[in-house]
């Protein structure tokens, strides 16, 4: 991502050589199908303010191309053999080498997914559960509310937050809504969750979440940046007319790997609901 291509690019070799493998193809095809998928390849302006609905279509667009690059090999069209390490391949365009110790390669990827509890990107999610952790112990009206400050780890600054891609107050559709934690926050104060009907246009067009998303501020906080991604930390200071002021700080959210659903009769109703979602 540092060097402008999308979090979605691993689906290019990813699918090429899973689908090659569930296919049977012979080491020769295999190779020239993650060849020609290695091709394929997102840029990250994809998650650039304003968003677009390209943005929620581009990983099933890497989907159908990299498929279409299997069945291609599987008849016998060949790939750039170099895609990944050679002159003009991916090594090149990054400016640095692509080097995997195999044999030290761990199928523990389970050990690290999380599920969404709320419907927004994994970076925002800690900072609604913290807004909506705070407003349950003090149960205050929001149009009391002055400000609401929320400190974040960089990258959900950087998503959501107002950092490296644009800007955050200006929300008016599903696709910029879901990735701006001022809008998520103030309607989680409204309404107590963020699920579809809270990204429904008309929810996002009312007056009460229009105005009370001026009021949210979101700043990054090195200290909760050193700590991520081992915990996904917010802390929210919410400021009312009184001058009382209130702090939440919580160190991750239901369904990080931190803290991840249990076989209890409410989590596995939230983890089925969520898991489709993740």
């Amino acid at each position: 991502m540092e060097e402008g291509f999308d979090l979605t690019t691993p689906l290019s070799f990813s699918i090429g050589a899973g689908a090659s493998k569930a296919l049977q193809l012979d080491e020769a095809r295999t190779a020239a199908a993650v060849e020609i998928c290695g091709d394929v390849i997102p840029l990250l302006v994809v998650r650039t303010t304003p968003i677009s609905q390209w943005k929620g279509l581009n990983s099933s667009q890497t989907a159908l191309s990299s498929m279409h690059g299997v069945l291609l090999a599987s008849r016998g069209v060949t790939g750039p053999k170099y895609v990944i390490e050679g002159t003009n391949g991916l090594a090149h365009a990054l400016g640095k080498s692509i080097e995997i110790e195999w044999k030290n390669v761990k199928l523990d990827c389970f050990d690290r997914l999380a599920l969404k509890t709320y419907n927004t990107a994994i970076p925002a999610q800690s900072g609604v559960f913290c807004t909506i952790a705070l407003h349950k112990v003090h149960p205050f009206n929001p149009a009391d509310i002055v400000s609401v400050e929320a400190e974040v780890f960089q990258d959900a600054y950087d998503f959501t937050g107002g950092g490296r891609f644009g800007p955050k107050h200006d929300v008016h559709t599903k696709e910029d809504a879901d990735h701006s934690l001022p809008y998520l926050m103030a309607v989680a104060l409204l309404d107590g969750d963020v699920q579809p009907a809270q990204l429904e246009p008309s929810r996002i067009e009312k007056r009460d979440v229009q105005d009370l998303m001026q009021k949210v501020t979101v700043r990054p906080d090195a200290s909760l940046t050193a700590r991520y991604p081992a915990d996904l930390a917010s802390r929210v200071t919410v400021r009312l007319k009184s001058g009382t002021s209130f702090t939440q700080k919580i160190s991750d959210f239901p369904g990080a790997p931190a803290r991840p659903f249990t076989s209890g009769r409410r989590s596995t109703r939230n983890s089925t609901r969520w898991s489709r979602r993740a």
